[in-house]
């Protein structure tokens, strides 16, 4: 569980050699009966055929799908 700076919790799994599931994003988070799916790219890196077809189905159910690299986080 992470808690985030307001102070409210969510759930943050890793999916890693997730059993041959092509298209599955990298990352889902839970917050009580919210979820996103976040898919972690490299600089310039591009969704898979497979992995735009996850998006589309996630996004037609209503579930927020997001793709992030290097340059979207800030500087530590």
């Amino acid at each position: 569980m992470v808690k985030t700076e307001h102070g409210f919790p969510f759930f943050a799994y890793t999916i890693a050699n997730n059993g041959g599931h092509s298209g599955f994003p990298d990352l889902l988070l839970m917050k009580g009966n919210e979820y996103k799916l976040i898919e972690v790219k490299a600089t310039g890196g591009r969704l898979s055929d497979n992995q735009k077809r996850f998006q589309e189905m996630a996004e037609q159910k209503g579930i927020k799908y997001e793709v992030v690299s290097p340059k979207d986080f800030s500087t530590y």
